[in-house]
């Protein structure tokens, strides 16, 4: 699997190489949040420290960039 547009002009998509998609019935998309959620302060101190420690050195772009992903399903779920 290609991470792709990158911003290091790494690798493309083959789509010959590509697997069948896989379908999740039920609420697959919710699923993060609430995980989050059932997570004690602790936990979830623990997780923004992991989240942090493996982005340093990252680019503050792409740093960005992975903030704005992590708010999205809170966003989702508050709107639904």
């Amino acid at each position: 699997m290609v991470y792709e547009p990158n911003s290091f002009n790494g690798p493309v998509e083959e789509p010959h190489l590509k697997e069948p998609p896989l379908h999740i019935a039920g609420d697959a998309d919710r699923q993060p949040g609430a995980l989050f959620r059932l997570m004690s302060s602790d936990q979830q101190r623990q997780l923004f420290d992991n989240i942090a420690a493996a982005m340093r050195g990252v680019p503050e772009a792409i740093q960005l960039r992975r903030s704005g992903i992590s708010r999205r399903p809170t966003l989702h779920m508050a709107a639904a």
